[in-house]
């Protein structure tokens, strides 16, 4: 992202003013410009090409796309843990108990760190079960289109395939 720190001259990301102060998050494609840019070659040094970041910009907004069960599981556990040790971190500092905030900061990053792996870990068999079904059912679509009411079941048809070359 880019910050205009209240400079003077300005700021400005594909050709619009950037307020002082106010984030703008960059995408691949930006141009941002520093200070008042104008189309010679006095200026070009001040414009840059943003490249790499490997987002674009939507044409049109988009709906967020609402949360999953293990998603909105994963984010409580996080939001529950922070809630209950910004309680022990403000004691602590109301007492001057430096460790206390340390232990307590120390505490939440074990357990974010804690559930971020049980959140991949439970994606991960999401993504393995979502893979099986779909193999299964490629499989059933498969020997379904292979049945032939006349000759029976694929199987059978292998069977007899087989008996007939021997």
């Amino acid at each position: 992202c880019v910050v205009d720190m209240g400079s003077t001259m300005g700021t400005t990301v594909n050709d619009r003013p950037l307020p002082p102060h106010t984030k703008e998050f960059l995408h691949d494609d930006d141009i941002i410009a520093f200070g008042e840019g104008k189309d010679d070659s006095n200026y070009d040094g001040f414009k840059f090409k943003v490249k790499g970041i490997g987002k674009t910009r939507d044409s049109g907004a988009s709906e967020p796309r609402a949360l999953t069960a293990d998603e909105r599981c994963y984010a409580n556990s996080v939001i529950a843990t922070l809630e209950a040790n910004l309680v022990c971190a403000r004691a602590a500092r109301a007492t001057g108990h430096v460790l206390g905030v340390w232990k307590a900061a120390g505490t939440v990053k074990n357990c974010i760190i804690d559930a971020g792996q049980v959140f991949t870990r439970r994606a991960s068999n999401t993504a393995r079960n979502k893979s099986r079904a779909q193999t299964t059912r490629a499989r059933q679509e498969q020997r379904f289109e292979e049945h032939s009411g006349d000759r029976g079941t694929a199987s059978a048809r292998k069977c007899r395939d087989k008996r007939e070359r021997n």
